[in-house]
This record gives C-alpha cells, structure tokens and sequence, in this order.
C-alpha cells in the first residue's frame, strides 16, 4: 500500500490536485502505480508532462514523513466510510493529527458547524456552546479552520472530551489563515488537520468549495449558525443536502444580514435549531441511544473554576462580577475568562447583569 500512496502523492503534485483527472484516470487503470507508468501515453497537457518529468515520487512522500503527514487512501481500512458513500469522494487525505489514525474517524456523532468568517459575538458564542455539547458526549466536531464560526466551533469542541477536525483548503505543511496556527496546534493534540490537497498547494477561492463537500461528507449533519445569502456556509450545506445529510439552522432577526442565510434554510426544510435536544431528535436512529441519554458529568477546567461555580451555585439570585471578584484572589481578565468558560458549558448565564446558573 505505501508504494500506492508514493504515487498517488505524486499524481496529486503532477496534476496540481486536478481531482476530475485522477478520479478518471483511477477509474481505467484502478491502481495509482499504474497510472504513473501510463501517465504520458494519455497526451495530458504539457505541464502535466514537465511536472511528470520533475517529479521524484519517493522524495516528494518522504517530506510527507518528514512532517509527520499521514496519507490515507480510499482504499484503505481507516478511510472514513461515512466519505466513503459520498457522491465525490477524495481519492486520498491527508491528515496531521497525534492520535492514532484509526481513532480519528470513529465516532458515530459527528456534527459540522459552519458559517460566516464575520460572525458576530453572539453567533461566535452560540457555535462555541453547540459544538461542547456535542464534544461532552463524546461526539466529534467538524468544521474549517477559518474566522469566525468555525474557529468558535473549535474552541468550543477543545472544551469537551470529543473530537474536532479541521478541514483545510490547503497543504498540510501550512495554516491558512496564519493567526489560527495556535488553534491548529491544539487541534492536532485532540483532533486532526485534513486535507486533499498535497503539500505546498494554496488556498485558492475554488478550493474553499472543493473542501466543504469533505466537512459535510464527515459528519451526520450540517448546523449552519450564521451565514449571508451568499455563503460558502451554504455551499456546505447544499452539499449536506445532496447526501441526504441533515441540515440545521439556528434562527435570526430578519434585519441581520448574517441570518439571512439561515432563515432561508429554515424556509427550505432545515430543522430550526435552539437547543442540543433538536439535533439529537434527528439524529437519533444514526447514533447510540445511551449517548443521548447519557447524565453529563461536568468537567471543570481548573479547581478555581469549580469554585466559582459553586460559589454562585450557593447564591441563587445571582451575583455581580466585582462581588464574585471580591471573594477570589483573581485578576479582572482571569475571572472573565472562567466565567466564559462556564458560560460556553451552559453552567452559568448572565441576566439583568447578574450571573446564575442554570437549573441542572
């Protein structure tokens, strides 16, 4: 098999991840090793040839091991079956990740969250608390790497005891865009980066569309928090809906540009989403019941956090920030981000200025 996965590697940088080509290509031959032996009885175009020429297949897999790059073809035993059923799927991944491959893709709840780079703060908090609870049951969240909702969707995916998995537009051996790179690292300690693309491709406009066929194709269903009219967010969801995935939205002000897209999925059949219990509802004949009805246990980050959830647990009207400032030895940003932190775990909620729990 690694003798398949030098070449398929090769074909991949030969051909600049042209994808109709190769699939065509594996479609007449069924073997990527025999397609390199072929290649220039196929009168490509003369950059396909020169790059052909170029090209050192082993020394090009070799900087894969270099990085520490996984390739995993169709073929093969730990591709994700789930991919696998989809109208396209990619031929080969690659994935970055410190887990053992075959734990990657063994979840049988996995959610993708998507929407707009320019979310706002709410939107950001509303991915961040959906995709907890799902990583609290264990299940995996799926989204893209990019600003906005889907950083938030990974963020929150790290809080909770499942996985995330970040579908890149790009070559593994760099991060786009370059400011999530420590997000990205966190990632691949409890996750993986994928991608389709070989090592040194770019993330061009059309890739960003080729890509979110494979968050879509990874999980279950599609949860679509804030999106434009036009969106790529849509895209992925339009993918969702050509393989019978389940789609979700959550509901907007008519007056918000960023709900737009969203209120039109949900005129279109999405299931209008509010709550954790509206995708589980759908999603119930395809996962383990005990992972629904399972009693969350709750996880705290730090000691200091329990017991300022405790603390406000023993006040049940609530108190304000300075007076839970006054009986912990915090600084203002410290206590602010544990507060956020309870808050994304739906422990704790902010009314009338005053923070709470909730009823568990």
């Amino acid at each position: 098999m690694e003798k398949e996965k030098i070449f398929y590697n090769a074909l991949n940088l030969i051909t600049e991840a042209n994808f109709p080509l190769l699939n065509n290509l594996y479609q007449k031959y069924h073997s990527f090793s025999l397609i390199y032996q072929n290649l220039e009885k196929e009168n490509l175009p003369p950059k396909i040839t020169e790059r052909y020429q170029a090209i050192q297949p082993e020394k090009e897999y070799q900087k894969l091991k270099e990085k520490q790059i996984y390739l995993i073809l169709i073929e093969e035993e730990n591709y994700p079956q789930i991919l696998k059923e989809t109208n396209s799927p990619p031929l080969g991944l690659y994935l970055k990740t410190s887990l053992p491959i075959e734990k990657i893709f063994k979840e049988k709840l996995a959610l993708a969250i998507v929407g707009t780079r320019k979310a706002t703060k709410i939107g950001q908090e509303i991915a961040k608390k959906f995709a907890y609870e799902i990583s609290s049951l264990g299940g995996t969240v799926v989204s893209g790497l990019a600003f906005g909702i889907d950083k938030s969707a990974h963020l929150g995916a790290l809080e909770g005891k499942g996985l995330t998995l970040a579908v890149l537009a790009n070559g593994l051996d760099f991060v786009y865009p370059q400011a999530n790179y420590s997000l990205a690292e966190k990632i691949i300690q409890k996750g993986a980066l994928i991608s389709e693309y070989p090592l040194n491709s770019p993330s061009l406009p059309f890739r960003f569309l080729e890509r979110n066929r494979i968050i879509s194709g990874l999980s279950k269903g599609v949860l679509v928090v804030e999106a434009p009219s036009r969106s790529g967010a849509l895209n992925t969801a339009n993918y969702a809906l050509e393989e019978n995935r389940e789609i979700f939205a959550i509901p907007g002000s008519i007056f918000s540009k960023n709900s737009a897209g969203c209120n039109f999925l949900i005129q279109k059949g999405a299931k209008l989403t509010t709550k954790l219990e509206d995708i589980l509802e759908e999603l119930k004949e395809q996962i383990d019941l005990e992972i629904i009805n399972q009693k969350k246990e709750i996880e705290f980050n730090s000691s200091i956090e329990k017991n300022v959830f405790e603390f406000l647990k023993e006040n049940e009207k609530g108190l304000e920030f300075d007076e839970i400032l006054k009986k912990f030895n915090l600084s203002f940003q410290e206590l602010l981000n544990i507060l956020s932190s309870l808050e994304i775990k739906n422990l704790v909620k902010k009314v009338g200025g005053r923070w709470k729990i909730f009823d568990l």
